[in-house]
């Protein structure tokens, strides 16, 4: 996948403030966060595009894959109901999981469709027994496995693209520290709807 990735387009941004941390320059462009889209060119993903955003004073710490299926207009009644996109979040961290947001038709119901939430947490779950990563790694490394960790290949496309990205020129937008970081969300998706 990574040898099949290509920057398509970005935006850095820098939070309000960061001027003010000791040793930055005052002039200082270096970004705190950044927001990126990507185009994997295989036939499989052909058409899917793949953002990535990252960022420095955020109001969380989280790390997460979000797949948003495509809208689907639905036509099983007589009038097309047109519904939001059902969407898997898969959380790496703090708290392993995931969430599913889908579309179900309402019970009792002939035309209704509603959203439904299924809500997985693995510590919530699995608390007493969770091994923490380091635990994870180690079991790992002695047993001998090898599945987590990161070929040389792979570490040399990461920072193929990563080149790719730093080379580009992207815009720099500012943004509040402990906000979500939708100005930089909002920012890569108007220029994708241009």
């Amino acid at each position: 996948v990574l040898q099949n990735m290509q920057f398509v387009r970005g935006v850095r941004g820098q939070y309000h403030g960061y001027h003010d941390e000791p040793h930055v320059a005052p002039d200082s462009d270096t970004e705190t966060a950044a927001a990126i889209e990507w185009r994997i060119n295989t036939p499989r993903w052909n058409g899917v595009p793949v953002y990535t955003m990252t960022g420095k004073a955020l109001d969380e710490k989280l790390t997460e894959i979000r797949i948003t299926y495509k809208p689907e207009i639905h036509g099983l009644f007589r009038e097309r109901v047109v519904c939001d996109p059902n969407e898997l979040i898969i959380r790496v961290a703090p708290e392993a999981g995931f969430i599913l947001h889908m579309n179900s038709k309402q019970p009792n119901s002939m035309r209704e469709i509603m959203p439904v939430t299924l809500d997985f947490c693995h510590s919530c779950q699995f608390a007493p027994y969770t091994t923490e990563a380091y635990e994870a790694l180690l079991m790992s490394v002695f047993s001998g496995e090898q599945s987590i960790s990161v070929s040389a290949t792979e570490i040399e496309e990461q920072w193929r693209i990563t080149q790719e990205a730093l080379g580009a020129n992207m815009p720099m937008i500012s943004y509040q520290q402990e906000s979500t970081g939708e100005q930089l969300l909002d920012a890569l998706y108007k220029k994708d709807a241009a």
